[in-house]
């Protein structure tokens, strides 16, 4: 398992933006933070990893970046697992942020890549508090649910705006976000191990495993896979 380094020490002195595939906020993001940093008379550079890395990039690679600017096409991805991972001080739009300016795509059942047209909602738990659906596409209930996105941690710099993003780049104590991210990353090892050993204990010893296809359906006592 990957260790980020103890203190916060990092290579270069450029920003890395996220996600790692390049998508089409990249070139518009990028030249209006960089305008509004001139502006500020602020030097930020911010860089896609495959301008500064070639190949195969390690976490270690991460580490070496100032900080990550994140716009998030969904709530969770592999990628944004690799940004907890290091520890690495993390920028990310506010859920209003997101919604005004229509970045994330991927976040809902209903949504093409998933279950499309044949999605069909269940009906609201009886206990539930929530004030939406998750699959309500209005921008007030999909800025309630992003609040619970991967990318909302304890240690996370949130900005409203590319100006307020720009102010927070210059008056961040990257030392303390990082200090805190390392502790946020034990909690998650500690919680896991934890839900892991439960589960584990409760594994029937030497149960007899299905062989065949049609064994496995009966297990769940279902009739298909789909």
């Amino acid at each position: 398992m990957y260790s980020p380094p103890r203190y916060y020490s990092p290579k270069y002195n450029e920003y890395l933006y996220a996600p790692f595939k390049r998508n089409p906020f990249y070139n518009r993001y990028k030249a209006a933070i960089s305008k509004a940093c001139k502006s500020s008379y602020f030097n930020c550079p911010v860089v896609h990893i495959r301008e500064k890395i070639k190949g195969r990039f390690t976490y270690s690679d991460i580490n070496s970046f100032k900080a990550v600017i994140v716009f998030p096409y969904a709530v969770l991805s592999y990628y944004l697992a690799d940004l907890i991972t290091t520890t690495i001080p993390m920028f990310v739009p506010s859920p209003s942020f997101i919604v005004q300016n229509k970045i994330s795509y991927d976040m809902k059942a209903r949504d093409p890549s998933y279950c499309g047209k044949r999605f069909q909602e269940p009906p609201r738990h009886p206990n539930s508090k929530h004030l939406y659906s998750p699959e309500d596409s209005s921008e007030e209930a999909t800025e309630y649910w992003l609040q619970y996105a991967s990318y909302y941690t304890p240690c996370s710099i949130i900005f409203n705006n590319i100006s307020h993003l720009v102010e927070l780049m210059k008056t961040t104590n990257y030392s303390h976000v990082y200090e805190c991210n390392l502790k946020y990353r034990q909690h998650i090892i500690n919680h896991n191990k934890m839900q892991w050993n439960k589960l584990f204990q409760k594994i029937q010893v030497n149960r007899v495993m299905p062989t065949t296809w049609r064994q496995s359906l009966n297990w769940f006592g279902e009739t298909s896979f789909y």
